[in-house]
């Protein structure tokens, strides 16, 4: 959008960007912009309040998503020290080793309608 605004007059961009104050969200929702979104047609303009717009609509649409994971690392990690941590001691405490040693999980494996020995195991 930007670069047909750099280049094109504003008629032709009118044609190129054929466009309302509205945005798809992730969820397949067409929403408005602002009101009267639909009927607002994006010129060369309003084309950075649109873009600004249906940024910040995109952006927002997963705060209570990530607000959930939030509390899901409180849950796992002591947020007072969470500042100590770089990003791979986060996710260790988090997901665990990346690598399973083997012979642990095997001392901590219990069967049930099975054994140790059968050759699905």
């Amino acid at each position: 959008m930007r670069k047909h605004a750099k280049e094109l007059d504003h008629d032709s961009f009118g044609y190129a960007v054929n466009h309302s104050f509205t945005t798809i969200l992730s969820n397949g929702q067409e929403v408005e912009l602002c009101e009267h979104g639909r009927e607002t047609v994006v010129t060369k303009d309003n084309y950075e309040k649109f873009i600004r717009l249906m940024l910040h609509k995109r952006f927002e649409e997963g705060r209570e998503q990530m607000a959930w994971v939030k509390e899901g690392v409180r849950l796992i990690i002591d947020m007072n020290i969470m500042s100590m941590l770089n990003w791979e001691e986060v996710e260790v405490r988090s997901a665990g080793e990346k690598i399973v040693d083997i012979n642990v999980l095997k001392s901590i494996t219990e069967y049930s309608s099975c054994s140790a020995s059968d050759k699905i195991v």
